[in-house]
């Protein structure tokens, strides 16, 4: 996966493998027998919980925990055994996550039992900031926070000031940019002016300008920049990004052999960006639209159909141009 080579299992690998399978099936029969016959006892909660720490994807026991949770939730009258039992809860979840940190099922589970109420937001964020330094990349966490600083009331702004800390961290952190996109859409509804909107969107163009040159050929910058780029009405916006593309390309043209390869031998995405800014400016040389693709048809072959489409669709619209 993702260019590593096979490697065949050990026998003791292979051992291990069949006596997790073997657990499995014994602890998926005993949550399935409790489920049917609405056994909420304390053993039958431990039992659930091995299994979900082993494989967090088993729907049906995250189902038969919210039945059993409410259940006992229902039959208990005082305030603090409810908390209790509903931290013990959040700590199933908790250790079902710290294993399998991208398991939808956990998440969704952890976020049905904070909605009972019954416990700390501010120990959620604290949790989360100790996924994202395993993980900060994590789409699901971030989904998590979102929802959490929503019921908390979080403002905006101290939202975009956590997402800059992580991108302080690591530019290259796709996720923190999402968010950050997501942030801003809620921030624009307060906004009722267009220049005020404006305004905000500058300064992030100036923001990732900082990681684009950091790291020409990181994609998670670009992908904000080209989020940002659909946001803007400014009129010259698309001038001062093609000046950047080239303003980029020219720095690794000039560049020693050290630098080239740190940059990468080539940075494809400002080159691409480049050629999608220009297809779509008014007055431009469309011959230089196919120069770009041309060169990212021979440099990048992975994609070569893609560029080579583009390059076509170019080439039509460069020879309309011409008979008007």
């Amino acid at each position: 996966m993702h260019g590593r080579p096979r490697t065949r299992a050990t026998a003791a690998a292979d051992k291990e493998s069949e006596a997790k399978a073997e657990r499995f099936e014994l602890l998926l029969s005993a949550v399935l027998r409790n489920h049917q016959q609405r056994c909420y006892t304390k053993e039958a909660l431990e039992e659930n919980a091995r299994l979900v720490e082993l494989n967090p994807e088993v729907y049906t026991a995250w189902n038969f925990r919210k039945l059993a949770l409410k259940s006992l939730l229902d039959a208990e009258p005082d305030e603090d055994s409810r908390k209790d039992l509903v931290k013990q809860e959040l700590k199933v979840t908790e250790n079902a996550l710290r294993a399998h940190i991208k398991s939808y099922s956990a998440w969704h589970h952890r976020k049905w039992v904070i909605a009972l109420g019954l416990s700390s937001l501010d120990d959620e964020l604290d949790l989360l900031a100790q996924l994202f330094k395993v993980d900060a990349r994590n789409f699901n966490a971030w989904s998590y926070r979102r929802y959490i600083v929503g019921l908390m009331g979080v403002p905006v702004q101290q939202e975009l000031d956590y997402t800059m800390t992580l991108l302080n961290k690591n530019f290259s952190n796709y996720s923190a940019w999402h968010n950050r996109s997501a942030l801003l859409l809620e921030l624009f509804k307060e906004i009722k002016d267009e220049q005020g909107k404006e305004s905000i969107l500058s300064e992030e163009f100036e923001l990732v300008k900082q990681a684009l040159y950091t790291d020409p050929c990181d994609q998670s910058g670009w992908f904000y920049h080209s989020w940002l780029l659909g946001h803007s009405s400014k009129q010259d916006r698309l001038g001062t990004e093609i000046d950047m593309c080239r303003d980029l390309l020219e720095t690794e043209e000039d560049a020693s052999d050290w630098a080239r390869n740190t940059l990468g031998e080539e940075s494809k995405f400002p080159r691409l960006t480049l050629a999608r800014l220009l297809s779509s400016a008014p007055g431009v040389d469309k011959a230089e639209v196919v120069s770009l693709y041309d060169r990212l048809v021979r440099t990048d072959p992975p994609h070569a159909a893609y560029y080579k489409d583009m390059l076509q669709k170019s080439r039509t619209t460069e020879e309309e141009a011409r008979v008007l």
